[in-house]
This record gives structure tokens, sequence and C-alpha cells, in this order.
């Protein structure tokens, strides 16, 4: 009897224990499979995006599609503009624009460095708009890094939903995952639609 009663509180505290960890386990999963590895698809175009907010999340999966895009059809695009250290880029998709900005400055000694990336995602339907504005700023002074993000969304009757729905009328799948801490948004594009819808 003691002995029974032994093991039944072994397996009590065995299944306590397990289903601990397996809850463990499920709580830091806090992101899509997507993200950590991004599919590859032969005909498609795919980025992703996170950010604290949704509209900073799809912000940065437009400029990464829109650097893609560049790439890919760089010779039907609007093209990159390099000035000294600086790099101009834009993007339509539909309705919307994507325009991105990387600045960079650095002291050959290594001694400090500075690098700048700012994107603007701007819906306009006849003076409807959405403006995603997100910024990220490195510095480095004698070995020591900072950072500065910055978001500001302004917009004038219109919502993160208007973005969304015209994207995918201009034949981008969108796949969004909003989390308690992060949001996370994957934009694929068929290569053929995407040449097809490019001025």
């Amino acid at each position: 009897m003691i002995k029974s009663y032994f093991f039944k509180t072994i397996i009590i505290i065995i299944t306590v224990a397990v289903s601990g960890c397996i809850k463990e386990k499920t709580e830091k999963a806090e992101f899509p499979e997507w993200y950590l590895k991004i599919p590859e698809y032969p005909n498609a175009l795919v980025a992703v995006g996170s950010g604290d907010g949704r509209a900073e999340a799809l912000c940065m999966a437009l400029s990464e599609l829109s650097s893609q895009v560049q790439i890919q059809f760089s010779s039907q695009v609007e093209p990159s503009v390099k000035m000294k250290n600086k790099t101009v880029s834009g993007t339509h998709f539909g309705k919307v624009s994507v325009e991105s900005v990387v600045s960079s400055f650095y002291v050959y000694d290594g001694s400090e460095k500075h690098i700048s990336f700012v994107s603007t995602v701007t819906f306009d339907n006849e003076g409807n708009t959405f403006k995603i504005s997100a910024s990220f700023e490195e510095t480095t002074n004698n070995g020591v890094a900072t950072y500065r993000t910055n978001v500001s969304v302004t917009s004038e009757n219109s919502d993160l939903g208007d973005v969304i729905g015209e994207l995918k009328q201009s034949g981008i799948d969108i796949e969004t995952y909003w989390g308690k801490d992060a949001n996370y948004v994957k934009l694929m594009v068929d290569k053929d639609k995407l040449n097809s819808n490019i001025p």
C-alpha cells in the first residue's frame, strides 16, 4: 500500500513537472515559425518584419520587400540614388508607396560610427491617407554603441486595414501574427504578378 502510494506520488510529480515544461515552452514561443526561418520560393519574393506596434511591423516588412524589388527588377522601378554616404530608394505597390533612406558616417580609426535608417510607407487614396514613418539609429563612440528607434503614424480617414487591403489588391499575400510583446508581418508576392503591376 505504501509502495503504491509512493509510485502514484512520483507519477503526479513527473506529470506536473512535464506540464510545467510544456507550458513554459509554449509561453516562450511568442513569434511565428516563418519569422525565424523565412520560406523561400523560386517564383516569389518573401519579406518579414517585426515591431512593437502593428504599423511598425508592416513598415519593416514593406521596406524589406521594397529592397528585394529593387534588386529583382532594378531596370523597371525607381532607381536607388546614392549621395555620398546616403542611399534613397522607392517602390510603389498600388496606392502604397515605400521610401527608404539609409545614411552612414564612419571615422576610419573605428572610434566613431553612425548609421541611420528611415522608412516611410504612405497610402493615399484621393486624399484619404495613412502614413507610417519608422527610424532606427545606431551610434558608436569609442566602442560604446547606443540605439534609438522611433515610429510615428498619421492618418486622415484611413487606417492600417486600408493599407493592408490595398496591398492585397496589388497581389501581395499578407500573413500577420499579433503577439503580446511584438508583432510580425510576412509579405509574399509572385514575381510575375509583381512584374505586371510595375509601370
